[in-house]
């Protein structure tokens, strides 16, 4: 009996007793999550933006194999939403992921573009293929089996990209 009537007192106090407990401020007024201003910043690209670039050497489609490295140029400014992500002359880079020899001498690769190097070096991490061929992401080489540094091309990109501007 005594036990229960310690534990009602208990009950009791807890009860008729407000309890104050300070509580750190993580969300602002209206209950929200306020935001680093990092993420103000930050700049989402939606998929299928395009990006027009030229070969920055010759690629001889007898010499290309998977796992090989190619850098294109950025032909342009890449803007998005009025802001430059990355200024022409950039370079974007990616590897050689298939090729498929043709008849008639000449071939197709496909190439997984993985960085933009800005021109200050800041590296831009994406997701990216060519244009050509219905979006498969290959392209045909030209004249003979090759691809002359001077052609221009187009690259889509496949993943959103998440950028943070850095000055």
């Amino acid at each position: 009996m005594k036990n229960f009537k310690f534990v009602l007192l208990i009950l009791i106090l807890i009860t008729t007793t407000q309890i104050s407990v300070s509580i750190p401020k993580f969300v602002d007024s209206k209950n929200k999550v306020p935001q680093d201003p990092i993420y103000k910043k930050t700049i989402l690209i939606p998929q299928d933006n395009i990006i027009n670039v030229t070969f920055k050497n010759n690629i001889m489609c007898s010499n290309v194999s998977p796992a090989d490295n190619i850098e294109v140029i950025l032909s342009e400014d890449f803007i998005f939403k009025g802001k430059v992500i990355a200024e022409e002359g950039s370079i974007i880079t990616g590897k050689f992921v298939k090729k498929i020899a043709t008849k008639d001498n000449t071939c197709k690769v496909r190439v997984k573009f993985t960085n933009i190097i800005k021109t200050n070096g800041i590296n831009i991490p994406i997701s990216a293929v060519f244009l050509e061929e219905n979006s498969t992401g290959y392209i045909s080489s030209l004249n003979n089996g090759q691809i002359f540094k001077e052609n221009n091309a187009d690259i889509i990109i496949k993943q959103p990209i998440t950028y943070i501007p850095q000055k």
